[in-house]
């Protein structure tokens, strides 16, 4: 987890999100909201966005270790309620299927607004990992 934690901090520096545990394929991130994330009318979509992202990221990055070319190739997400402006997001993510060079996952946004209720569910349809042209 320490190695995952000091490869995101340095890859994307921007991120305020902060790994809690990974490993067993899932992985949950705190992602904390100020006032700097808001955007119009008191939302922090783009927060939420990027929790889903870095949840993603370490579990699949815990799965197959660190890769600096693995993207998304399919995504859906689902909106089910608008996050409170202040408050702290959870992400959750599950690895569903992981294979040689395609994975495929959900994560599911929680904020301390909602107890118990998710608040977004990102389910990226495919990873591609790909591979390093040798020398």
């Amino acid at each position: 987890m320490e190695e995952i934690s000091l490869f995101l901090a340095r890859e994307f520096s921007q991120t305020k999100c902060r790994i809690v545990e990974v490993g067993n394929q899932m992985a949950w991130i705190d992602n904390e909201i100020g006032e700097a994330e808001l955007a119009a009318e008191e939302q922090c979509l783009a927060q939420c966005y990027g929790g889903t992202d870095v949840a993603l990221y370490a579990v699949l990055l815990e799965e197959i270790g660190i890769v600096l070319l693995t993207v998304i190739t399919g995504l859906t997400i689902n909106f089910l309620r608008k996050p409170p402006a202040t408050q702290h997001i959870t992400a959750v993510c599950t690895l569903l299927k992981v294979g040689r060079t395609l994975a495929g996952g959900e994560v599911r946004l929680y904020s301390e607004g909602y107890k118990n209720r998710w608040i977004m569910r990102w389910v990226p349809t495919r990873f591609r990992r790909l591979s390093v042209p040798r020398s």
